[in-house]
């Protein structure tokens, strides 16, 4: 299912059109143009924790839904992102057991913020309840199981890739909701891709001694600082993970966009710009 570049007002955001059309699964991936922050976060930035204005990231979450019509529903729901492979999913049980949770658009606040305890996922059978990870490099990976609806939202850096959270979600998806792996969809964001992620021996190392055959890199020499580096295709491990836990290949989307070094400068990149804002990854049931 081809994921294409929309232009909304003056923010550009990412989508399957298809998907919403044919199973009213509203899925995107935001660029970082059209919002109020300034300076280092202009101007789309979504993440409180990096340094931006609170009311202007505020505002951007808000401006997300309006894009669609959906400005009166709650706001957002995050997490805080700690590079873990951990899973959290937000379900009849959880609203019971966080009263409140849920709340209207005018509620937030600097000191209420919808954000969920610290994990890199999020899954959820609640219609009307947006989901949100956020990145700047990292890679934002949104699920739809079309049959038994059920979405989730991955954030996985390249200790999420190496700690296999894109498989803990699927592995919830089963275990919580009995999903059928056929059934679901998978949505790959902007992240930074094997021409830009650049690491070192030990880290490659970490990589090598996991996943050997099925991860694709390349070596190179810096000659000057005559270090070895590696730069490996994240975006294919996970490819590849998913498709060995069962995951048709068919089912995968990539936007095939590189964060690092879009020519046309539409994402934030932590590697290239350090302080930054966070683009995002969205799905909700409508």
């Amino acid at each position: 299912m081809e994921i294409k570049k929309v232009k909304i007002g003056d923010a550009i955001i990412f989508t399957p059109l298809e998907l919403r059309e044919k199973y009213k699964i509203l899925l995107f991936f935001t660029a970082k143009r059209g919002g109020f922050s300034s300076g280092k976060y202009k101007s789309l930035n979504t993440a409180y924790h990096v340094g931006d204005n609170t009311d202007f990231v505020t505002k951007n979450r808000l401006k997300i839904l309006k894009l669609f019509g959906y400005d009166k529903i709650t706001g957002l729901i995050s997490l805080n992102q700690i590079h873990s492979d951990k899973i959290v999913a937000i379900n009849d049980n959880f609203l019971k057991e966080n009263p409140g949770f849920i709340k209207k658009p005018a509620d937030f606040s600097k000191q209420n913020i919808p954000i969920v305890n610290s994990a890199d996922g999020l899954i959820t059978d609640i219609s009307l309840l947006p989901i949100i990870v956020m990145g700047a490099d990292c890679n934002l990976i949104l699920m739809a199981d079309i049959k038994k609806k059920v979405i989730a939202a991955v954030h996985a850096g390249w200790r999420g890739v190496l700690n296999q959270i894109v498989l803990n979600a699927l592995n919830s998806l089963k275990e919580k909701y009995d999903s059928n792996l056929k059934d679901i969809l998978i949505f790959i964001g902007p992240s930074i891709r094997k021409c830009c992620f650049k690491v070192t021996e030990d880290i490659f190392s970490l990589f090598y001694r996991k996943f050997k055959g099925k991860m694709a890199f390349k070596k190179y020499k810096d000659e000057i600082e005559n270090i070895d580096y590696f730069f490996i295709d994240l975006v294919n491990i996970i490819s590849d993970d998913l498709q060995k836990s069962g995951i048709l290949k068919e089912n995968i989307s990539d936007i095939g966009l590189c964060t690092c070094c879009d020519k046309d400068n539409l994402f934030y990149s932590y590697r290239k710009e350090k302080i930054t804002g966070r683009h995002a990854g969205v799905i909700m049931l409508e």
